[in-house]
């Protein structure tokens, strides 16, 4: 079977022409079409509620081979000869490797099917007048899985889907066409942020805070968000505080979530020393300078040099993703930023989260003291407060549309970057 070539959103298929067809042509794709509207349907909405009966149901080895003895009488009786066979390789393989080769042949399956479908109609025109007039020898994989799931010889439409199923298992499709079903995605993703990002209030409110708060980056450059805890308890009584302002850093009683939040602790990554974000922000803009003797700006603490300098840098993989990821590309567009605002507005999300985080967990540790002035109400109104400030950075996060496991290792790479003492 030739491999499909990674081609554009559009995934444009051999022997697609752009000539007029005949009717007899046209015919035979709008029955595949059809047939493809009953699959999607069936994903959507097929499942048997009564029994709870997953489609193309993989937890057993029983239920791999049934479906692969269906697939193979069902093929036999079509125009497509697919060599499938009741054991994937010449050596049998261990039942947890079939079982996990079959779990991911049927979520890859499944959301290439769902996120396909959000493609305009004249793809799939396309798609099936390439597979009626080209022979089986000439298909490529993904034409052959969409014959077996629009192919009316081979049964209805939960047989034809466990028989593109095998083809998938037995083909490695997931491991094989990773990058067709993350492009899927992808056109699924731009098309609904560039509709959120223009007209959703919640995702626009977002978008505008993600330019402001990269417009006024003062020190989220060079300083990050550390954990609350161990710096609490590790360090004397008078480091709990700020060193400049001399306020607490978890004074739930008297400071407001806001005011925590903007002289949350943060660490200068040329030196090390840890203040608090407001002072520091603070610090940077008022410190007068002598230009005779010093034109920069110096840690409050030891006196390094602490502005004027290529700042830090996330790490290479968020960088990577600020220069090329399309959804990022979007967020340019919409809000004339550059990589290096870019990079300094996740900078500040990061840390913002980070601060967010580390406070609502030490405010489960608080609010189970005797404080005094803290009754159930105030509790209520810091734990509301709390929440709403993490649902603002989540939806300033999704602006940037990185994935979650992407995004922890990058902020965690971040904190824990530069000087520590």
């Amino acid at each position: 079977m030739p491999e499909t070539a990674s081609e554009d959103v559009d995934f444009p298929f051999p022997g697609a022409e752009d000539t007029p067809a005949t009717t007899e042509v046209y015919r035979q794709v709008r029955v595949h079409l059809r047939n493809l509207a009953g699959i999607r349907d069936l994903i959507y909405h097929g499942k048997d509620k009564a029994e709870q009966r997953p489609l193309i149901p993989t937890s057993t080895i029983e239920e791999i081979k049934s479906h692969t003895i269906l697939a193979i009488k069902q093929t036999g009786m079509s125009r497509l000869q697919i060599p499938l066979t009741t054991n994937s390789s010449p050596t049998p393989r261990p039942p947890e490797e079939l079982l996990d080769s079959a779990r991911k042949a049927r979520k890859w399956l499944l959301e290439m099917i769902k996120y396909q479908s959000f493609l305009d109609r004249g793809h799939f025109v396309r798609l099936f007048r390439s597979i009626v007039v080209l022979e089986p020898p000439n298909w490529t994989d993904l034409q052959q899985m969409y014959y077996v799931l629009t192919n009316d010889e081979l049964g209805d439409e939960e047989n034809r889907l466990r028989a593109a199923f095998v083809l998938c298992m037995q083909g490695r499709f997931a491991s094989r066409y990773k990058t067709e079903l993350k492009k899927a995605k992808e056109h699924v993703y731009l098309n609904s942020l560039q509709q959120l990002l223009h007209t959703d209030p919640v995702m626009m409110e977002a978008m505008d805070n993600a330019q402001d708060k990269a417009d006024g980056v003062i020190i989220d450059h060079f300083a990050c968000a550390i954990p609350l805890y161990p710096h609490i308890t590790q360090t004397s009584s008078e480091e709990e505080s700020c060193s400049i302002c001399q306020n607490s850093h978890v004074d739930f009683a008297t400071s407001t979530v806001k005011d925590l939040l903007a002289d949350y602790p943060v660490r200068i990554k040329y030196c090390g020393h840890v203040f608090g974000k407001s002072c520091l922000e603070q610090w940077m803009t008022t410190q007068v300078l002598n230009p005779a003797k010093i034109n920069y700006t110096q840690c409050p603490m030891c006196r390094r040099q602490i502005s004027d300098l290529e700042p830090p840098m996330l790490p290479e993989d968020m960088i990577d993703k600020i220069q090329h990821s399309k959804f990022i590309e979007q967020v340019r567009k919409c809000t004339d930023m550059d990589d290096e605002q870019c990079e300094d507005g996740i900078k500040r999300v990061m840390s913002e989260e980070i601060a967010v985080l580390e406070l609502r967990a030490e405010f489960e540790r608080f609010k189970n003291r005797d404080v005094e002035g803290l009754d159930e109400g105030n509790l209520r109104d810091v734990e509301r407060q709390l929440k709403r400030a993490a649902k603002r950075v989540k939806k300033e996060k999704q602006i940037w549309h990185v994935r979650e496991d992407s995004w922890i290792t990058a902020r965690k790479e971040w904190m824990e970057s530069g000087v520590t003492l």
